[in-house]
């Protein structure tokens, strides 16, 4: 039996990404209160193309396409911190969060994800640089709901390139 596995989530923390050198930044934002088994690190197959030729059943040429790397997490804490993380706009008092009055654009953010520890494993995903974004399933009714309202983030993992060439997606380090 494999003691090495990856079980739980013990924290998720959102920080800048550091453009020039897309080294790891030093400063994070902990996302707490994680909704259980919405925390995923997907790294997708590859996608083929295939190209024919007359009068073969078998391709002439594959050509791979590198699959998607996505995280995905789920909060149920409305703070207004996090709403301002996921969507913008202001925070103009405690307690008040204003939603942007124009397109947000592109955010980029640096992830770090850590494993729960399991037979004395734990795990850290480091993402230096990803797109992220997020939506919201507000429901306000406490009766019947098979969910309370959780704020959705997502991020798509990018390449970073510093003067020595590309920075490796993600550094997953085992203590």
């Amino acid at each position: 039996m494999s003691r090495f596995r990856l079980v739980g989530l013990e924290s998720v923390k959102v920080g800048a990404v550091n453009t020039t050198t897309f080294a790891m930044p030093s400063t994070f934002t902990t996302i707490t209160n994680i909704v259980p088994g919405t925390a995923v690190l997907a790294l997708e197959l590859p996608t083929k193309n295939k190209y024919y030729v007359e009068d073969s059943d078998y391709p002439d040429i594959v050509m791979t396409e590198e699959g998607a790397k996505m995280v995905e997490f789920s909060t149920r804490d409305m703070d207004e911190s996090y709403m301002l993380l996921g969507f913008g706009g202001t925070i103009p008092s405690t307690l008040v969060w204003n939603a942007p009055t124009a397109s947000r654009g592109v955010v980029e953010k640096a992830l770090e994800l850590v494993s729960k520890n399991y037979q004395g494993n734990q795990f850290k995903y480091e993402i230096p640089r990803a797109e992220f974004s997020a939506g919201a399933d507000l429901r306000f009714s406490n009766k019947g709901a098979n969910e309370p309202g959780v704020l959705n983030f997502q991020a798509e993992v990018l390449v970073g390139e510093n003067s020595t060439g590309n920075v490796s997606p993600i550094v997953r380090t085992q203590t």
